[in-house]
């Protein structure tokens, strides 16, 4: 049994026209006859064996609905499991829907209505493909485990000053700048970790700094004193230095030579 205010709501909202059928006496004691998860998807009316029906099409059944006085309501119904098609045919005469079983037993009905037959056979055919071919449920997929990146720091040799950089594993294949040549740089991973997952200690026996770089915050670190152009600079002073004092050495020596020989 179902709530009538839930199945007028359901009869207001149908996609076919049938819901002009919605105050007929026969519709309007539905609820008593349909189950608590049964639902009407299509209404109309025709004459079988002699009399006039309201049939309704349900999700479980078809019902031929007939309200007589001092009698009650008489009903018969097709289950949807036994049929295998409905049909609608409309000639010079009439119109008429057939319900065809699964072994080949027909059921006509005749003087049907022409407005709401031909949506009353079309809701019934849908249903029935729909309860031959269920949707097919979607996969459940295993959840995917999330693992959480270890913070680690590596040091990296930027390619054009060579200055050693302490470099997060984060930053791996990002575009960076060296903080001494001020040249792009891309760091890639290496073996060699300057710095220890997070929740992890340096070894007690290890001498007190760990005999490796650890870089203080950010990037930017270098083990270098002075950049890549004043270490040029100081190797060039040098090498004029040596170049001018080795020419000054020989130029007094030559002028020494020649007082001796005009002194003699």
């Amino acid at each position: 049994m179902r709530n009538p205010d839930e199945v007028k709501i359901e009869l207001s909202a149908l996609s076919t026209r049938g819901n002009v059928f919605a105050g007929r006496k026969e519709v309007r004691e539905l609820h008593e006859i349909l189950n608590s998860d049964e639902h009407v998807l299509a209404l109309t009316s025709g004459n079988y064996d002699g009399r006039s029906w309201v049939m309704a099409a349900t999700s479980e059944r078809i019902l031929f609905l007939d309200k007589v006085m001092f009698v009650g309501m008489k009903k018969l119904e097709i289950v949807l499991t036994d049929l295998k098609e409905a049909a609608y045919e409309r000639d010079g005469i009439g119109s008429c829907l057939f319900f065809v079983r699964n072994d080949g037993a027909r059921c006509i009905v005749k003087s049907v209505n022409k407005a709401t037959a031909p949506e009353f056979a079309v809701a019934v055919n849908e249903h029935l493909e729909k309860l031959r071919n269920p949707p097919k449920p979607a996969p459940v997929l295993p959840p995917i485990a999330v693992v959480a990146a270890e913070s680690r720091q590596f040091e990296y040799t930027c390619p054009h000053c060579q200055a050693r950089l302490g470099v997060d594993n984060a930053w791996i294949n990002l575009d960076l700048e060296c903080p001494e040549c001020r040249q792009g740089i891309r760091p890639r991973p290496t073996l060699r970790t300057i710095a220890p997952p997070p929740g992890q200690e340096a070894p007690a026996d290890a001498p007190e700094g760990g005999g490796e770089l650890r870089p203080e915050s950010g990037y930017k670190h270098s083990t270098s004193i002075f950049s890549w152009w004043i270490w040029l600079l100081l190797a060039l002073l040098l090498a004029f230095m040596i170049v001018g004092t080795s020419r000054w050495v020989g130029g007094n020596f030559s002028c020494s030579a020649g007082k001796v020989e005009k002194t003699r």
